[in-house]
């Protein structure tokens, strides 16, 4: 049992602290572009409005033409790489494509050279298990950074030390940091202050239920879809919770504990993979606890498959429990205990990096700049927002405003590419920034 009194968990350890010398991280790199001067403020693409179509079959006529892709990072123009000399490539694109956004830029490793590096390091991967035997070396070639990219899965000191043999190679390591990995292991039994009753995968997902009676135990069982006698639980001193868990068909689920932080009890539900990555099929895992009083909220309280007090991904997640039951022999009825009528899940809102659908509403929480107020919006799409209403917060949004910043319904257009956002009955537009706008905020 872990009783939790502070908010938050400790920051993970930085990936980068365990590379050995010469393992360079994917996450490190910057795409291969063209000069600066090739760029231009217009157009912006914040959805996927580019001409890729017509640029491709124009490229697939040139010379040493390799690829092309999008650039979120300079307005999401469309980057046409060669090998060889793109003077020339240039200034036919200019001219062909004059108010588009596309660049040309040279490689200064082609597919195919990438490809042979990746033939040498694929059997790496494969013999310690990290990819199928049928791996297509060239899937590891990611000609956008000119390198090979393995996939460690996480970045785990003895995983990176496989690629130290290609240090002198454009190799990279992407993965999942340290700090998250679960290691493969069986099924605890009991913690402390819980113990395993059963689990299966069967029941519903998505579902919690409490019970404090020999009548709601056996109800609860039932809903668990767990088969068999119940085991004797002392309903004196314990309470019986059901956790009707999510999970990914690739990643079996484990039950490591169940946590008490304040008014919320929710189980510690780990996946543990191999691979850093899990399908996102929504099997169900079914796990029914006796939880000791002792440890118990002392109050009502809540039960949830997730830590956060403010949020449940479905409303029949969160059981509500109106009496306290930390006393001994303490009961709770039928009517006492369920899902809160009046809930509605609270879904985080989108922040500054985030990339959202062209033309659909979403939250946003939006920064209010002691200096700039809500000039700058922060970054959406790729793109870098202003406000040309000033930095001003109008007057509607300032009472919205907690720990500096309020949320807003932001909804971002392509083409031209605009951002409104909303609060308050309130609206302001948003255009991307652009290179020659004073840096005066921001």
């Amino acid at each position: 049992m872990h009783v939790s009194t502070a908010d938050g968990d400790p920051s993970p350890s930085s990936a980068a602290s365990l590379q050995p010398a010469g393992t360079v991280l994917c996450e490190n790199l910057e795409p291969i572009r063209a000069p600066d001067s090739a760029y231009r403020d217009e157009p912006v693409y914040v959805g996927n409005e580019q001409p890729t179509g017509q640029v491709r079959a124009w490229a697939q006529q040139q010379p040493g033409f390799e690829d092309l892709w999008l650039d979120r990072g300079r307005n999401g123009w469309v980057t046409v790489a060669f090998a060889g000399d793109v003077a020339q490539l240039q200034a036919e694109i200019e001219e062909r494509f004059p108010d588009d956004g596309v660049v040309a830029v040279e490689v200064e490793r082609t597919t195919a050279e990438l490809r042979d590096v990746a033939e040498r390091v694929a059997p790496v991967i494969v013999d310690v298990g990290l990819a199928h035997a049928d791996l297509d070396p060239g899937h590891l070639v990611d000609l956008r950074h000119g390198v090979v990219s393995v996939d460690l899965g996480f970045l785990l000191e003895e995983r990176l030390a496989l690629l130290e043999p290609f240090a002198a190679d454009p190799v990279c390591a992407q993965g999942a940091p340290a700090s998250e990995y679960v290691p493969p292991g069986p099924q605890p039994t009991a913690g402390d202050g819980w113990r395993l009753l059963g689990a299966d995968r069967t029941g519903e997902n998505w579902r919690t239920g409490v019970a404090t009676t020999p009548e709601q135990y056996a109800a609860l069982w039932a809903q668990a879809g767990l088969t068999g006698r119940p085991p004797e639980v002392d309903l004196g001193h314990e309470i019986v919770l059901w956790f009707g868990s999510v999970e990914s068909s690739s990643c079996p689920n484990r039950l490591d504990d169940v946590v008490v932080s304040g008014d919320l009890v929710h189980p510690d539900i780990v996946a543990p993979t191999e691979s850093g990555g899990c399908t996102d099929d929504a099997g169900v895992h079914a796990y029914v606890v006796a939880v000791e009083r002792a440890v118990l909220p002392v109050g009502p309280f809540m039960v949830q498959l997730d830590g956060s007090p403010s949020w449940a991904s479905e409303p029949l997640e969160q059981t509500v429990v109106d009496v306290d039951l930390s006393a001994p022999g303490a009961t709770a009825a039928d009517d006492e205990i369920g899902p809160d009528e009046d809930f509605r899940p609270v879904y985080p809102p989108a922040d500054t990096g985030s990339y959202v659908e062209v033309g659909l509403p979403v939250n946003y929480l939006l920064p209010v700049d002691p200096t700039c107020g809500v000039e700058r919006l922060g970054e959406l799409n790729g793109v870098q927002w202003l406000s040309e209403q000033g930095r001003d917060v109008p007057a509607a949004w300032q009472e919205l405003v907690t720990d500096g910043a309020l949320t807003v319904e932001a909804t971002v257009e392509d083409l031209p590419a605009t951002l409104t956002a909303t609060a308050g009955g309130t609206t302001l537009t948003y255009r991307p920034l652009r290179s020659t706008d004073p840096a005066t905020c921001g």
